[in-house]
Formats: C-alpha cells, structure tokens, sequence
C-alpha cells in the first residue's frame, strides 16, 4: 500500500501529524529494506536471545485483539 493513502487515513482518524510524519518516514525506510538488518546487542546487553516479532505476536495476540466496550 503506498504511504499517502495511509498517512490520509491516520489523519482522518485524528492521529497527530508528527506521528503520521514519524510512522510515514519509518513506512518508507522499511520499503527501502533499511531495517533489514541484526545486530547482537540485545544479546550483549542482557544475555538473553531476542525473540522474533513473530513469536512475539504469537505469544500476545490477545494483546493485538481489538476488544470492543460497552
């Protein structure tokens, strides 16, 4: 999906423009592969291997359940 029709839709859906410029510049660096990289320092830090973020998610997917209130 390209960033433009994205950041619109943030915005209509009153995210602030620093934070739709913020996660638009972050969209665009991911597309480019900028991310794309590991490094060993959570390791070095803290001794303990990271976990991935699809473990992660699999672990807290109620945590990424939208729960509708009263």
């Amino acid at each position: 999906m390209p960033v433009a029709p994205w950041s619109e839709k943030l915005r209509e859906l009153g995210i602030p423009d620093h934070v739709v410029a913020h996660l638009a510049v972050m969209a665009e660096l991911h597309a480019q592969g900028r991310y794309d990289r590991m490094t060993n320092d959570l390791f070095e830090l803290t001794g303990r291997k990271p976990t991935s973020m699809y473990d992660f998610v699999k672990l807290h997917a109620a945590d990424f359940t939208r729960k509708e209130t009263d």
